[in-house]
């Protein structure tokens, strides 16, 4: 458990927040709750019943407002329009008495008490899950963990799409590949290489030990979260495809150079040793 607890660290670190994702059985729907934004001064968000991906596409968009600093939903609120579309959201308080149980993860990461809000969803006709008979027409109150809110008294305001850019064209969540000691955080960032591609890796300038051949050594995480661990990275997050920047130390200057064409996996296992 110790080291599932610490691969999530490793991947809030690298990416600023992790989801979790429960899967429903007959005593009712699965959940997404998650893991990271405590660490922000922020409760955790939780969302019941809708399918994984759903959930991951809609706690992200919300999750990553809060990493960026632009929007927070720690007060009770209706986001009208998600995504542009007619459907209404809302943010309720989470029972502190269910957060042990429900975000054990989130608990463990944080090693102490973690506050949390409950996302809720309209459906396709625009109701609230509990204004449905039963959750198996589209939910019902039992998918709201505290007492079902008075969504009409509580403040409104729109969605508005949000891209949070780290530079001119390079958003802050550009995906990237990395060491896994610089996703730990064990080892600092001293190859930076914008590939043929267009994919982008962030590497610590050799093989260490432990790193032995397959995705062990390999770890994925976001060009702009990086950055805010190290932010001499900003320097050269300008590179065109097919240029790559290196230092001999963290806090060294960087020098640039053309790169020959070989393919992003055929890099990989030369600098990670697979076969």
């Amino acid at each position: 458990m110790n080291d599932f607890i610490d691969d999530i660290r490793a991947q809030v670190r690298s990416h600023g927040v992790f989801l979790i994702h429960v899967h429903e059985d007959e005593e009712g729907p699965g959940w997404t709750y998650t893991v990271g934004l405590h660490e922000l001064g922020h409760p955790e968000i939780v969302l019941f019943g809708p399918d994984q991906e759903s959930a991951k596409f809609m706690l992200n968009d919300l999750a990553f407002r809060v990493v960026d600093g632009v929007e927070r939903f720690d007060e009770p609120v209706v986001v009208e329009g998600f995504f542009g579309g007619p459907y209404e959201v809302a943010l309720v308080p989470f029972p502190a008495d269910r957060v042990d149980d429900d975000l054990g993860m989130a608990v463990g990461v944080a090693g102490g008490d973690v506050a949390a809000v409950q996302l809720v969803v309209t459906g396709r006709d625009h109701r609230w899950p509990w204004e449905y008979e039963t959750f198996g027409d589209q939910g019902s109150s039992a998918v709201v963990a505290g007492p079902v809110p008075d969504v009409g008294a509580l403040p409104r305001r729109p969605w508005v799409e949000h891209v949070h850019e780290v530079l001119p064209g390079v958003a802050y969540g550009t995906k990237a590949y990395l060491c896994r000691r610089v996703q730990t955080g064990e080892a600092p960032v001293l190859d930076v290489v914008h590939d043929h591609d267009g994919s982008w890796q962030l590497l610590c300038g050799g093989l260490h030990a432990g790193e032995a051949a397959g995705d062990d050594g390999i770890a994925l995480g976001f060009l702009g979260r990086m950055a805010e661990h190290d932010p001499a990275l900003l320097e050269v997050l300008d590179l065109p495809a097919g240029v790559e920047a290196f230092r001999a130390e963290e806090g060294g200057v960087w020098t640039r150079a053309e790169m020959p064409r070989p393919g992003l996996w055929r890099r990989l296992r030369e600098r990670f040793g697979r076969r």
